[in-house]
Order: C-alpha cells, then structure tokens, then sequence
C-alpha cells in the first residue's frame, strides 16, 4: 500500500469516526488518537496506518451502517469535515519517524488513545491486567481516555 493510500484510509477513519456533524476538535481528537497508538507502548502500531487499521481499534471500518465510512470508499465527499480528516490524516505522516515504545509515566498519563461517543459507556477491555483507562477529558460527543499501566 503507498502511502498515499495510507494516508486516505487514516483520512477515513477520521471521518467517519467523527464526520461533518462534529466539529474540528472531535476530528483532532480521533487523529491524536492514531498518533498517540503509535507513541505508546500498549500498542503494537510502528506508523498511522497500522494503528488505524488494528483489528477491532475503530468501529467505523468496513461498517456499513457507517454513512460515512461507505460515502468515503470510491470518492472523496466534497465537506469540510472530508478537507480536515484529510489535512490531520497528512499531518501524521510529516513524522514518518516514531519513537521506540519507551514512554512511560507521566507523559502516558496524557496521551489519549481512547475515545468513545457519549452514547455508550467506556468498553469494559480498555481496563485490564496491563493498562488502566484513565479519562482525559471531553467534547460535546466523546469522552476520551489515556491508557496507563496497571499496578499490582
């Protein structure tokens, strides 16, 4: 897959997860979510499309109650919810870098890897014998959550 690709299918994601009915800061906050998968140690994701594309890591993939995952699969929706999923999608890869898993503390204390639509209650799986959900913040539709290791 090219990169090119890559970044569409990240673009996607965002998108559908967190479309023309949100605003901006949802979009970002689904983006840092990507990018901070790749930063953590709990997550085996060496770039953007690789943490977008985990088994079971957003519900939008291949849904096709999704709206917008099925109106994004051929062409590209003329919004500026689509404009901005592809700006944040690219931004990612400007560091095509990553660090090696060696964060801890205190800075993975604010990394939000989680997030959920308010709708629904925080997956009982985000808290378990090696990380603790632990909420950040947010927004008017999501909640979002940083992942921590657990002790004991």
């Amino acid at each position: 897959m090219t990169q090119d690709e890559q970044i569409r299918f990240v673009a996607r994601v965002i998108f559908a997860e967190a479309a023309a009915d949100c605003p901006f800061a949802d979009r970002q906050i689904v983006a840092l979510t990507i990018k901070n998968r790749c930063l953590h140690p709990g997550f085996a994701a060496s770039d953007p499309y690789a943490a977008a594309s985990q088994q079971g890591a957003y519900s939008c993939i291949d849904d096709s109650n999704n709206k917008n995952w099925a109106a994004t699969e051929n062409a590209a929706p003329i919004c500026a919810a689509w404009s901005e999923a592809l700006f944040l999608a690219t931004g990612l890869y400007k560091k095509r870098t990553w660090p090696g898993k060696e964060l801890s503390g205190s800075i993975l204390k604010s990394l939000p890897v989680y997030y959920h639509n308010k709708s629904i209650a925080m997956p009982s799986s985000w808290s378990n014998k090696w990380y603790t959900a632990v909420k950040l913040g947010e927004t008017d539709r999501f909640v979002y959550y940083s992942a921590i290791p657990t002790e004991g």
